[in-house]
């Protein structure tokens, strides 16, 4: 519950710029109360979605957590 409150705190708070996206969401998601790098938790994949920019950003493996990850675009299914 504290990771959802501190997720809605920042993106409550934050202004979203075609420009920076998907890096605002990534920082986002990075954030040391929103992420959870432990040894206990390891992030395999993850991805953020822009639709209004027809984008799928991913990482995978990145130990112990996504902010670890080399992020890609990947192409856009729909």
């Amino acid at each position: 519950m504290r990771r959802l409150k501190r997720l809605n705190e920042l993106i409550d708070r934050r202004e979203f710029i075609d420009e920076r996206l998907p890096k605002d969401i990534i920082n986002i998601l990075a954030d040391d109360l929103v992420e959870q790098r432990d040894s206990h938790y390891i992030t395999v994949e993850s991805a953020v979605a822009c639709p209004t920019e027809k984008q799928i950003w991913y990482t995978l493996g990145g130990y112990p957590a996504a902010s670890n990850g080399n992020w890609s675009l990947i192409e856009w299914p729909w």
